[in-house]
């Protein structure tokens, strides 16, 4: 195919034309980018992404020397988008390590699993201890939850205590570090 046909192929989006524009342009693209880029890899990912653009876009060229042009630029282009991400990548790896704090993570864990077994061990609770004990959780007084389920003050102090004993028996030796990390 001549160019003048190759073009003309490329506009009507041919899969043909497409499959010479990869034989033909494919490694000296990379080349290109890899100039740039210093990575193989990460050029040939540019290449493939502009040969997809044209594609899915359905690009149009007036002629030979306006196609080799842009496929150029788009290269160009691509490749220093890369480099400008990566740069803005490493600047967030570099925050990121700057900032890590391993006691801080590791205290996080631990608060995470101690209430995660707590939600685990409340859930074994009857259905109406569980409602009870989660809204003396959310600070609510044992008049208000009398009031809310129209229960008797003392049925929800019994219902408070009879959970706290059953949660104490689940939990074992985690009971005080939950109950003191509930204090905080």
């Amino acid at each position: 195919m001549n160019r003048e046909e190759f073009i003309q192929q490329l506009n009507v989006h041919s899969a043909e034309a497409y499959r010479q524009l990869y034989d033909e342009y494919y490694k000296a693209l990379v080349l290109y980018a890899d100039k740039i880029l210093l990575s193989e890899e990460s050029s040939e990912d540019v290449v493939q992404s502009a040969f997809v653009y044209m594609w899915e876009k359905k690009v149009t060229f007036a002629s030979y020397p306006a196609f080799t042009t842009y496929i150029y630029k788009a290269v160009r282009n691509a490749a220093f988008n890369t480099l400008r991400h990566k740069e803005v990548e490493a600047m967030y790896v570099k925050h990121l390590e700057n900032s890590f704090n391993p006691m801080e993570t590791e205290e996080n864990f631990y608060t995470e699993e101690v209430h995660r077994m707590l939600l685990q061990a409340i859930d074994q609770l009857t259905p109406r201890q569980r409602e009870i004990f989660l809204l003396r959780l959310n600070n609510k007084r044992n008049e208000e939850i009398a009031q809310m389920m129209e229960i008797s003050v003392e049925t929800v102090k019994t219902q408070v205590k009879r959970a706290l004993k059953t949660l104490r028996q689940l939990l074992g030796s985690y009971w005080m570090v939950i109950i003191l990390g509930m204090m905080e």
